[in-house]
């Protein structure tokens, strides 16, 4: 962790690094409650003094001429005495605002530093632990506990606050695979079953934990990837056999699957699963860049992804994780019946995520679409056609082949035309009869528009044309067919 993750620019990342260790040079780089340590200094220059500093304290050397007078007799040669002492007569010349909004900002810097170390170190002894002892109920409740924790923030209890005309430049957007997904962001790749949205997205992971580009062309920043597939591990290993078979994903990059039931709706499974990003980046030594959700159903399950409450908690969860590790958090969705009207469920999930991918596929065809319709902060792009390539894997007990499949990225000229979205479809109106029974007029429209995307005014013209014969109402309310 270094000052510019706080979401400084980088000159005042600096400006900010030197007046707490202008701090540290008048009151010590271990006064209770901070204890600054040199890695969250922002450059390396910056670093050495800050470890100058506390080895100038640790001899007894104190304040300005004494932290100074021990870092010249610390080296050796005159170019190296100009430096270090350039660099702290820079840093004293800094001062140290008494502000209380400063003095929070830099409280705030150096406890978080030591809360990840402490979540890293946590994470790690919990991997250990689970399945092989009782310590791990332990462990699981104090990272829950650390996860909790608010940093005490002393008389100032606001928010730090940057002025506007201190902002230089323009700020790029941090994709760590090229114009589609960002660092510590959230997505949904949503679609219908069987339109390839799991090839896909598998395809995309094994692009980012090895470093190569996507689709030949969007450079990819290599990091760890975790990918949940929550659907069955049969298909998710073939896959990945079938990546490994054609060479797109080399036996050292590091992809790791989870297997296990994981929900955000949970109690606990947020916390572990930030244990585990945590565990995975640690293996790797690389940052954790994407965590993949496969499927947001599975992931929801006992809950209701229509109900604004259930979505709501999961979306808390998935920002706990993105968070809680820095990695991009992508959810696996299914869309409604109507393609047109989107992902499926509450409106809240579109709106929490960064970016929204639809897959589409027409019926007939053998080649999907990629289209990313919600961009929040880079443009939404061509859309991006593949179809399917059978990888033959080996032959089962009987003697049958055993077939996965790959991505083959096709050229943008054949995608397919979008579609008209919100445009609510026609019914005949005999196909209403297939929904009954349903408890009542209100709730047989609603079903209707879910699964057919049938309109509130389309389904109560074709009510009145059904036949008298064909369904009847209730006397409690309810419609079912009606008896030849």
């Amino acid at each position: 962790m270094t000052a510019t993750n706080t979401g400084f620019s980088q000159l005042q990342a600096e400006a900010h690094a030197k007046r707490l260790l202008y701090s540290a040079v008048e009151h010590g780089p271990t006064v209770p409650p901070l204890d600054i340590p040199p890695e969250i200094m922002p450059t390396p220059g910056l670093q050495h003094a800050a470890r100058v500093i506390r080895r100038a304290w640790s001899a007894g050397n104190t304040g300005q001429a004494g932290v100074l007078g021990f870092a010249i007799t610390e080296v050796s040669t005159q170019p190296e005495q100009d430096a270090i002492r350039a660099e702290l007569m820079d840093i004293c010349d800094c001062g140290f605002s008494e502000h209380p909004a400063t003095l929070h900002a830099s409280a705030d810097a150096v406890r978080s530093y030591h809360r990840a170390e402490r979540r890293r170190e946590l994470s790690g002894r919990y991997i250990a632990a689970t399945g092989n002892g009782s310590e791990a109920p332990d462990i699981l409740a104090e990272i829950m506990a650390l996860e909790a924790e608010q940093p005490e923030c002393g008389e100032f209890n606001g928010f730090p606050l940057t002025i506007a005309g201190e902002l230089e430049g323009t700020v790029e957007a941090q994709d760590f695979v090229e114009g589609l997904l960002t660092d510590g962001g959230a997505s949904v790749v949503y679609g219908p079953s069987n339109c390839g949205k799991s090839f896909w997205t598998l395809d995309l992971a094994a692009r980012v934990a090895a470093g190569e580009p996507f689709r030949g062309d969007l450079e990819c920043e290599q990091g760890a990837v975790v990918y949940v597939a929550l659907e069955g591990s049969h298909g998710a290993r073939n896959r990945i056999e079938a990546l490994k078979r054609v060479g797109r994903l080399p036996a050292a990059a590091p992809l790791y699957l989870c297997f296990s039931p994981v929900s955000l709706l949970e109690p606990g499974h947020t916390a572990r699963l930030t244990a585990t990003v945590t565990y995975a980046a640690e293996q790797s030594a690389m940052p954790c860049r994407l965590v993949i959700l496969d499927t947001l159903a599975r992931a929801m399950g006992g809950g209701d992804e229509n109900k604004g409450q259930d979505m709501g908690t999961a979306v808390a969860s998935m920002d706990s994780v993105r968070l809680a590790t820095g990695a991009h958090v992508l959810l696996v969705h299914h869309c409604g019946k109507n393609e047109a009207l989107g992902a499926r469920g509450h409106s809240s999930l579109r709106a929490a995520v960064d970016t929204e991918i639809e897959i589409s596929r027409a019926d007939g065809e053998n080649i999907s679409t990629v289209r990313v319709t919600k961009q929040r902060d880079m443009p939404t792009g061509d859309p991006m056609p593949f179809s399917l390539e059978s990888v033959m894997l080996g032959l089962d007990r009987r003697g049958k082949p055993i077939t996965s499949c790959v991505v083959r990225h096709e050229d943008a000229i054949m995608a397919s035309l979008p579609g008209k979205s919100g445009r609510k479809v026609e019914v005949q109106p005999e196909r209403l009869l297939d929904l009954l029974p349903q408890p009542s007029t209100t709730a047989w429209q609603k079903r209707a528009d879910d699964e057919m995307g049938v309109s509130k005014s389309t389904f109560y013209r074709n009510l009145d044309k059904l036949k008298p014969n064909s369904a009847k109402q209730l006397e409690n309310g309810g419609w079912d067919r009606a008896k030849p």
